[in-house]
């Protein structure tokens, strides 16, 4: 595996990666990682089984810092999920001036928030060979994070009662953001329970913390983010793959919705690894083999690898 810095624009803002290429002869397919919310970074060792283990079977793979991240220039907190996929779409399009790329041979790889980001960017780019999809949730942020919430308290033992209080304070911010609960309603609910022991887990804001102008708040933008509908505009080879158990997706709602969402395509797959977590961990904390191995098939498949 060789690795190269590389920089790309997209329109006002200069951002930087890392392309990992293959030691085979050139040119090579590629494919361009798409970031989970909470690791911006190309460094982040979340990225270690894709740099590693792409280039070994003929793929390049380009992980860039998110905007706002590393090197890269711009400001994450005030991009919507759209300038992501418009930075992706960057990436790609560098990508295709260069003589060592196959530039009708690159896909992109979304995990958890990347897999909403993925197929806007697929979308707008028809020319995008294959979409892979990890650990996407099929429904809003907002719902999302009600089921991650109550999965994680459950597992702390919390009874059903509690649960229930923290998604309705949960919902009841959530109406704040949306302009249709007063501040000074959702503080003084908030002021009722935020001395409760559970209440910093339930991922609540300390009352006097609750923004005064929602529309700073990218949460005002993002919560009812609508996952579903794009994909009637994607027209590439897609592969979802789920998680066993998944702290953060509602894996069974969600691959019944991208199941219906995705039926117009003539090239779909929708896999559950067993043993895995969100990011598709097995039980000691490593990357999951058979999660590796189906992702790599596949890809070779799609992009017309052969000799691996």
């Amino acid at each position: 595996m060789k690795s190269e810095e590389i920089r790309f624009p997209n329109q006002n803002i200069n951002l930087a990666g890392t392309l990992y290429h293959p030691e085979s002869k050139p040119p090579h397919p590629a494919v361009v990682v798409v970031h989970p919310a909470s690791s911006g970074e190309r460094t982040d060792p979340f990225y270690d089984h894709l740099r590693s283990e792409f280039p070994r079977h003929g793929i390049a793979v380009l992980i860039f810092d998110r905007r706002g991240a590393g090197a890269s220039e711009g400001d994450f907190k005030t991009a919507d999920f759209e300038d992501l996929a418009d930075d992706v779409i960057a990436g790609i399009e560098y990508l295709q001036t260069r003589p060592d790329i196959e530039n009708s041979k690159i896909g992109l790889h979304g995990t958890s928030q990347g897999a909403w980001i993925a197929p806007i960017a697929a979308a707008r780019k028809p020319d995008i060979a294959c979409v892979v999809a990890v650990s996407a949730s099929g429904v809003s942020p907002a719902e999302q994070m009600n089921y991650g919430v109550a999965f994680h308290l459950e597992q702390q033992g919390l009874n059903q009662a509690v649960i229930a209080e923290v998604i309705r304070l949960r919902n009841l911010v959530n109406e704040y953001f949306r302009g249709r609960v007063s501040r000074e309603k959702a503080a003084a609910e908030l002021g009722r329970f935020e001395h409760e022991t559970w209440y910093e887990q339930g991922y609540l804001y300390p009352s006097s913390e609750l923004p005064v102008d929602i529309t700073q708040s990218k949460w005002h933008y993002e919560m009812d983010y609508e996952p579903l509908s794009i994909w009637k505009r994607v027209t590439q080879p897609t592969l979802f793959i789920f998680a066993e158990v998944d702290e953060w997706v509602p894996i069974g709602q969600s691959m019944v919705n991208y199941q219906n969402a995705t039926a117009h395509l003539s090239d779909v797959s929708l896999m559950q690894i067993l043993g895995t977590d969100h990011l598709m961990r097995n039980p000691s904390g490593e990357i999951s083999e058979e999660y590796m191995n189906v992702l790599l098939d596949w890809l070779k498949s799609r992009l017309a690898i052969s000799g691996f």
